[in-house]
């Protein structure tokens, strides 16, 4: 799939409960149906899971704590004034902690950053990432991965007047992207002729191009179509693949815990046939209008 067919949008506080709760694998809190296939429903306890594993650890103490993005339309997105938390990455660790037989408000949801997530998950400070983290061999080396649970392309997003159209415009201008994310490596390594400018995160890098501090900001197409349509037509998507390997969205987990990753793995694998990954797209990145493409087949790291 290409992102250039995904079409991402900023979330309002409205779809907030109903969007984080109609994708679950499990019913919602309070009984209801989901919408979609309703996939067979068990509920998991400690005695589900092999005793010392990751996961009955997680059951019994009652809670998880998931690494997000908070500032990506579509993908993760706190809302300043409620508090709510949204997006594709929100619902799949949704998924994941209701197979783990946890209610949504037993989630502790923490803004993990592109440089910060290897950390975070070395040091305990998450149990799991899900943070448009693109799977890489580097990565490999400090944590490992289940997944992925979704591809997309690097692209590029400008002004609306900018006279930028493709790559070879982009000689001399400042590119913008997240420091430690595989996009703003790959301007230094594909877009030589640009400077790279590297902040903390992808909101900073768009409030700069609002203000003509940079030329154009680079990341996944998925979150820069995001920022697109929050801006209300004062910022231009330009999907030109800035590299042209796709990036594979992954779940970030602790180094070589492979009992967790393969469960995670199946739990991703299950989502993609009763219906409950489709029905967190579309609730989420298919508020455009465009229905749930085919999800990546999970890869074994």
């Amino acid at each position: 799939m290409r992102t250039k067919h995904i079409a991402a949008i900023a979330l309002t506080a409205a779809l907030g409960t109903s969007a984080l709760s109609a994708c679950s694998s499990a019913k919602k809190a309070d009984g209801s149906d989901n919408k979609g296939p309703a996939p067979s429903v068990t509920v998991a306890t400690s005695a589900s899971f092999a005793a010392g594993s990751t996961m009955e650890k997680l059951n019994k103490a009652g809670k998880i704590t998931i690494g997000i993005k908070i500032d990506q339309p579509g993908i993760g997105l706190k809302d300043p004034a409620g508090g709510k938390y949204t997006g594709f990455d929100v619902e799949i660790g949704k998924i994941i902690a209701a197979d783990l037989g946890l209610k949504p408000e037993q989630v502790n949801w923490v803004e993990a950053v592109s440089a910060n997530r290897e950390t975070f998950i070395q040091n305990g400070t998450v149990d799991i990432v899900i943070a448009s983290y693109s799977i890489t061999d580097t990565r490999k080396q400090k944590v490992s991965f289940a997944g992925p649970y979704l591809e997309t392309d690097q692209d590029l997003l400008v002004a609306k007047d900018s006279k930028i159209a493709g790559l070879p415009d982009l000689a001399g201008k400042k590119v913008c992207s997240a420091k430690g994310s595989t996009s703003f490596k790959n301007i230094q390594t594909n877009i030589p002729q640009a400077t790279a400018v590297g902040l903390e995160t992808y909101s900073q890098c768009v409030d700069q191009l609002g203000t003509g501090q940079v030329d154009a900001v680079t990341t996944d197409g998925a979150i820069l179509q995001g920022y697109a349509a929050k801006s209300a037509g004062q910022l231009k998507y330009l999907p030109v693949s800035v590299n042209p390997d796709k990036q594979k969205y992954g779940i970030g987990l602790g180094k070589d815990d492979t009992a967790f990753r393969a469960w995670l793995d199946d739990q991703l694998t299950k989502a993609y046939g009763d219906g409950s990954w489709a029905a967190a797209y579309n609730a989420t990145l298919g508020q455009a209008g465009t229905q749930a493409p085919t999800p990546p087949a999970v890869d074994k790291y």
